[in-house]
């Protein structure tokens, strides 16, 4: 908006801040100027790669970016500018919330070289990662389910008795069944949308500040990664429903 270059989201402050000419905005004055000047990769022309890869042509030094057909944010690895592909988060897309990145860099860079003092047998691949600072923000596509269950149980329960006398220790055990009936209401269970992340490294994430949540607006993914879905709901809800019953049934 001021030297033409592009924005990316600042987590510790909440601003679209340029790393050219250090000016921040927020959302609302982004939202009111001319063009939202993190570029996007729609006006380029794309020529495919591969049958797994596209590449588009970077409007801001003219590189070539390779992304995949999941893609929707990225950087351009001669520039590095942060590239939004808007195509990708339209129609049924389109996210309708987001949880905002709280952090920035290098406070996740502290954290990370924290967890790593003291864990001689970390794989050497993360240490390496973790001293160079290679680390960036990822946006995973989530579903998420709400729904009622009806619980109807039965178990068998014991009452156990001891007494004894002066010749024997004497037990006493009465059985019998038990039956519970119930409802319960989940909301918001969570299942990851993207095929290549593994279920149970997402749901070790969880639980996520739902708190937190706003409504989905392009310009948070400036700056970082991101992938838009590519198993749909009814596919998670393969997933998620286990859950859920295993819940209900540990309940």
């Amino acid at each position: 908006m001021h030297c033409g270059a592009a924005l990316a989201f600042d987590a510790d402050s909440s601003f679209w801040k340029c790393d050219y000419c250090g000016s921040k905005f927020t959302l609302a004055e982004l939202q009111q100027g001319d063009e939202f000047t993190t570029k996007t990769l729609d006006e380029a022309q794309p020529g495919y790669y591969s049958s797994e890869a596209v590449i588009f042509t970077c409007p801001s030094c003219g590189g070539r970016i390779i992304t995949d057909h999941n893609t929707t944010a990225t950087f351009c690895a001669y520039c590095h500018n942060p590239t939004v592909i808007a195509s990708r988060i339209t129609d049924e897309f389109r996210p309708t919330r987001i949880v905002p990145f709280k952090i920035g860099k290098e406070e996740a860079m502290a954290r990370i070289k924290e967890f790593c003092q003291g864990k001689p047998f970390l794989p050497q691949d993360f240490r390496t990662y973790a001293e160079r600072g290679e680390i960036t923000g990822l946006y995973v596509p989530y579903w998420l389910y709400s729904c009622g269950v009806e619980a109807d149980l039965k178990g068998e329960g014991a009452h156990i008795t001891r007494w004894s006398d002066s010749n024997y220790n004497y037990t006493k055990t009465d059985r019998y069944q038990v039956e519970r009936q119930g409802t319960m209401q989940f909301e918001n269970v969570p299942g990851d949308g993207s095929a290549r992340l593994d279920d149970r490294l997402m749901q070790g994430l969880e639980p996520f500040a739902y708190h937190d949540l706003k409504e989905f607006t392009m310009e948070y993914l400036a700056g970082f990664f991101a992938e838009s879905y590519d198993k749909d709901a009814t596919q998670i809800a393969q997933v998620v429903l286990p859950r859920i019953d295993s819940a209900a049934h540990a309940a």
